[in-house]
């Protein structure tokens, strides 16, 4: 959900987990009169976050890439342009959380969540793959925050480098007003729905924040 102006808002559809059915959707909320709704795009791949970018236009991110587009154009989908390619792919449900959530940091760079690849890195009968977890380990490409440097006015680098590791899915990123980066981690899934409890983190460059085990 995103507010581009004081009666319009963004909404972004998911539509479903293995087929291009996402969509955005623009409402117009006016006091006193019926809600407007319009679909702006169509035929996206499990469409998640929304912001608004230094450029005034919105980000979208999208499964395996974030675009930008001009919602207030006479074609939306014309002024699609992407911004990040190569994010994770969830073909054939392979990749458990593949929502590409995104900030844009203090210094311009893009911090941009790759969700790990399981659920809690283990074999069919949940027992740990060993003492380490591969898909968490620094320098992975999974269970970690990428950032993208800002190389020129919306210009992102097309390489990364690893933020912050061990973090299962950060399906919730903010950057505080004090320039604090700030996490909900989306914790592994157990029998009971009481544990392990949900995790908020103050996101530090370089830590790693325990992911699976």
């Amino acid at each position: 959900l995103l507010q581009v102006s004081p009666t319009e808002w963004l909404v972004s559809d998911l539509g479903a987990w293995d087929q291009p059915k996402g969509a955005i959707w623009k409402l117009v909320v006016e006091p006193g009169k019926p809600v407007q709704v319009t679909r702006l795009l169509t035929g996206l791949y499990v469409p998640h976050a929304l912001g608004r970018g230094p450029d005034g236009k919105v980000y979208v991110g999208e499964m395996s890439r974030i675009f930008r587009f001009d919602p207030a154009g006479a074609d939306p989908k014309s002024s699609i342009e992407t911004v990040i390619s190569g994010l994770p792919d969830n073909a054939l449900h392979l990749h458990r959380h593949p929502l590409s959530k995104f900030v844009f940091a203090p210094d311009g760079a893009l911090l941009v969540n790759v969700g790990a690849l399981s659920d809690q890195c283990a074999d069919a009968r949940g027992r740990p793959l060993g003492k380490r977890c591969a898909e968490s380990e620094t320098g992975e490409k999974a269970a970690s925050i990428r950032r993208y440097a800002l190389i020129a006015p919306g210009k992102w680098s097309r390489d990364y480098t690893i933020f912050a590791a061990g973090l299962r899915n950060s399906v919730a990123l903010a950057v505080h007003r004090s320039g604090s980066i700030v996490q909900a981690e989306n914790s592994f899934d157990l029998p009971t729905r009481w544990e392990p409890f949900e995790e908020l983190n103050l996101i530090e460059q370089g830590r790693h924040y325990g992911w699976p085990y």
